[in-house]
Order: C-alpha cells, then structure tokens, then sequence
C-alpha cells in the first residue's frame, strides 16, 4: 500500500493523466480504442505525451516517470540559481507537451554535461560525462 509522499503523487499523476485523457477525447473525437496505438505512432519524435500515454500506456507511463526524475535532476543542478532554473523550465513540459524534444535536445544534453562537470570538480564525486554531437564520432 502507498503511503505518505508516494500516495499524493500517485494521485497527482492518476488526476493528470485523467486529464490527458479527457484531453485526447476532445482532440480527436470519435477515435476507437484500437486506434489510439496508430495516433501516437504516427506522430513520432513530436508525440504528445497526452496521446502517447492514451496509445501506449504502460511505456508512456514509464517515460512520464522518466521525465519527472530528470527534472527532479535539472532542480537539483540548479541549487539556488533561480535564473538557471527558469531556463531549464522551458524545456520541461507541459508547455509543449512534446516527450522528445526535451530528451533529445542538444541544449539540454549540453547543458547536462556541462552542469555535471562542473558539480565533479566541486566535490570528490566522479562522473564519466562525454557529449557527442549526432553523427559525431565516439573516438
């Protein structure tokens, strides 16, 4: 049984994906159950959470909780820098909704490598943080 902090955020995510839920009803009326599946994978790199959560529950679901330890992460690398946080929140749904285009952005990815580094020179912690750019070589 859940309880305490892991129970309010159950329900928190049970009320939003409800929500996305709804959301998918309204945008596309009339779509049978089968169907949800195709929407979302026709999509893409640009799917909706909202529609990969109604076509692909399970795997939707995994990559919202996905997102949420990587913001939990993004928080953390900004400590008090308010500005840095703001930036950060950008890329951070719901403003987009678009699953992808956080975890595959370049700036983000850069920035990532970037903020880590910089955290390993300010303690004993040790990373191994290389950043290739796509279709640059590994070696």
């Amino acid at each position: 049984m859940l309880e305490g902090m892991d129970a309010a955020d159950a329900w928190r995510r049970h009320d939003l994906v409800t929500q996305w839920y709804e959301w998918c009803d309204h945008q596309y009326p009339g779509t049978k159950l089968l169907d949800w599946s195709d929407i979302a994978l026709a999509a893409g790199e640009d799917v909706d959470i909202r529609l990969l959560i109604r076509g692909h529950s399970l795997a939707g679901y995994a990559i919202l909780l996905f997102l949420e330890a990587c913001y939990a992460v993004d928080k953390a690398l900004c400590g008090t820098d308010a500005e840095a946080l703001a930036k950060v929140k950008m890329w951070h749904m719901p403003q987009e909704m678009r699953v992808y285009k956080y975890l595959l952005s370049e700036k983000m990815m850069w920035w990532w490598a970037n903020e880590l580094a910089e955290l390993e020179t300010r303690s004993s912690l040790h990373f191994r943080i290389e950043y290739h750019s796509p279709g640059e070589s590994e070696t």
